[in-house]
């Protein structure tokens, strides 16, 4: 992959928009909103441009915007959980730029973990990792990603993006079989992202309240419950939030062993996300690392899988900016 000297990146996620400049491996400019804030990404960008870039961008700048989204021939997006479209053509359009790309927003996180210090990364049981082994992602935030990183001959990543957040859910446990049932009863096929997501995290709350399905609250509330949910969980304030982050955390430890079944990443699983780095604690001390090992007669392979936490909140406009060609300065 060729260096380049400027990038203009972006992490478009369904609660937040994210947008910077890189010159020279460091940011030079930088750009957040609500993503609801904005009608459409154009608007968004426009304003990053007039408050971020107001000189422009010249025409050998490339930019790459990571979307939470199905991406289509890497040049345009329509979000998961955003009513947005990110086009090329528009973007082109736009700065008269004369190369984008649009990648999956997990994309992004797996071509940020090829250049992401140690520092960043707090293991969670496991053996050392291989250098130039495979590596499995995955994170819940607004909603679940997955994508998986491995290399050629010649040491170079590859990554393949997926949307196995969007796989059913299985589970494990007696009360996580009553828990799908009623989710069932709501959506009909319910997908991993169901439950590792903030929605998710107040799917559970809601089960464990003993609440009808169809009163569970939705869209925007969300944003708001998921985060106090997760304060009283930590702070141990309410029994029902600490219960409901612990099978969060065994849930989240289930599919993370799903996912490293499925590609053996001897290079380690890193979890990515909003929420990990946050509920860090519980993930450390719940049955998280248990429920990711507990795989009948694979569990001597997944004892020796590393599992990382990724403490880096601009992981996505990193990994944008890598896969535009620039290796971005970490700090550790």
């Amino acid at each position: 992959m060729s260096r380049v000297s400027s990038v203009i990146a972006g992490d478009i996620g369904g609660t937040n928009a994210r947008l910077a400049l890189f010159e020279n491996g460091a940011v030079a400019a930088r750009w957040s909103s609500s993503s609801r804030r904005h009608k459409t990404f154009l608007q968004a960008f426009r304003a990053f441009l007039a408050e971020a870039v107001p000189g422009g961008i010249s025409r050998d700048t490339p930019v790459c915007i990571a979307v939470a989204g199905v991406v289509e021939d890497d040049r345009r997006a329509a979000g998961t959980n955003l009513q947005w479209v990110v086009d090329c053509n528009e973007i082109i359009s736009e700065t008269g730029c004369g190369n984008c790309t649009v990648i999956n927003d997990f994309e992004a996180a797996a071509w940020a973990v090829t250049v992401m210090p140690e520092q960043k990364c707090i293991q969670i049981g496991g053996a050392p990792p291989e250098k130039s082994g495979t590596k499995a992602v995955l994170g819940a935030g607004t909603g679940m990603g997955q994508a998986i990183v491995t290399f050629d001959r010649d040491g170079r990543a590859i990554v393949i993006r997926s949307e196995g957040g969007h796989c059913g859910f299985a589970p494990e446990t007696p009360d996580e079989t009553r828990l799908l049932s009623w989710l069932m009863s709501r959506y009909g096929h319910v997908s991993v992202e169901r439950l590792l997501s903030g929605h998710g995290l107040v799917n559970i709350h809601s089960f464990l309240l003993g609440r009808p399905a169809a009163s569970l609250p939705q869209g925007v509330e969300n944003d708001r419950l998921a985060p106090e949910i997760t304060r009283m969980a930590l702070a141990g304030d309410d029994d029902s939030c600490v219960t409901a982050l612990e099978m969060f955390c065994r849930i989240y430890g289930s599919e993370a062993g799903n996912l490293a079944l499925k590609c053996l990443p001897s290079g380690g699983v890193y979890v990515a996300g909003g929420i990990a780095p946050r509920i860090l604690p519980f993930l450390e001390t719940s049955g998280f690392r248990e429920a990711f090992e507990n795989k009948g007669c694979m569990r001597q392979v997944l004892e020796q899988i590393p599992v990382f936490v990724i403490d880096e909140p601009d992981l996505g406009l990193v990994g944008a900016a890598v896969r535009a060609g620039m290796r971005p300065v970490m700090q550790p």
